[in-house]
């Protein structure tokens, strides 16, 4: 019986590479593909914190400035190209170009101040002073695949 379950499966398999060819899609035509990209961009980006320049007179004056905290993020992408098409690996023959230019310039800055304080006869707090600047910049990026 085990037997025959292997010659009915050996038999289905010859049968299956001789009908399987006759029953594939016919290939397209190799894709042809021209991508240009040209970009500029400019930023100019500042975030400013400030509890400082504070002035204290008098014997009982008391001053208590809180944190000054500045950030500032830009964040580009520039330039993404993403072709999803299998027909551009090596055995296919479809023809891609891709040609990307950028410039990209950014200004970016923080600034934080508690200080600047002026005490006469009394007293004054200050709190801290944190800046942070954040640039991400994704440019000229192609992904060619599936």
């Amino acid at each position: 019986m085990v037997k025959k379950v292997l010659a009915l499966v050996g038999a289905g398999a010859m049968l299956l590479t001789v009908a399987v060819p006759a029953l594939a899609w016919p290939t397209p035509p190799a894709p042809n593909l021209k991508i240009v990209n040209s970009a500029w961009v400019t930023n100019n980006v500042g975030s400013w914190a400030n509890t400082g320049r504070n002035m204290v007179s008098g014997w009982c004056s008391i001053v208590k400035t809180g944190d000054a905290q500045a950030v500032s993020s830009v964040g580009n992408d520039v330039n993404l190209n993403v072709v999803g098409c299998s027909c551009f690996n090596c055995n296919c023959g479809g023809d891609l170009s891709l040609t990307n230019k950028a410039t990209v310039t950014n200004r970016v800055g923080s600034w934080a101040n508690t200080g600047s304080n002026t005490v006469m006869g009394g007293w004054l707090t200050s709190g801290n002073a944190s800046a942070v600047s954040v640039v991400e910049n994704a440019v000229n990026t192609n992904i060619v695949g599936e």
